[in-house]
């Protein structure tokens, strides 16, 4: 036996299958969450979100001595033409990869520890990094490009996690 339910319209009992109501004719319409185009809107909502979030999990972040502090996507859109060039500064990075050959750190938002100048004060080699290890730099702001973000005359060096 179907699922009785009652009309929304005059009250009668009614079958939650019914297209409509035997008695007044009154569409049965499906709760607004049981509809197709609902349960779509909060799919993709939902993937939005998850998206959103997971882009800004492991983001670097820089910060200058003024009190300033920019994610490096936001540094990029900035470029070269700043006053932020040669200032000091702590990053804070996920690392993404300890490249030994070009003696530099990289995270995946393209933020470049280059640890290969004579005048870096900090041997970057002691440490045992690994891929998505968190740690924190302080250096100068070398170079901002499109693809990566240079930091080098690097002072201190620890990790976070």
């Amino acid at each position: 036996m179907a699922k009785m339910k009652k009309c929304a319209t005059c009250g009668a009992d009614i079958a939650s299958s019914a297209k409509a109501c035997p008695k007044c004719g009154a569409k049965n319409k499906k709760p607004i969450y049981l509809r197709g185009w609902f349960i779509l809107i909060v799919i993709i909502a939902i993937a939005g979100i998850v998206i959103g979030i997971s882009k800004n999990i492991g983001a670097s972040e820089i910060r200058f001595e003024s009190g300033k502090s920019f994610t490096a996507n936001e540094l990029k859109k900035i470029g070269n033409d700043t006053a932020y060039i040669g200032a000091p500064c702590t990053v804070i990075m996920t690392v993404k990869e300890v490249n030994s050959l070009f003696e530099m750190i990289t995270s995946k938002d393209g933020v470049e520890i280059r640890y290969d100048y004579a005048n870096n004060r900090v041997k970057i080699q002691t440490l045992a990094l690994d891929k998505g290890d968190v740690i924190e730099v302080k250096g100068r702001l070398h170079s901002i490009g499109t693809w990566q973000i240079g930091v080098d005359e690097i002072t201190s060096i620890r990790e976070l996690s």
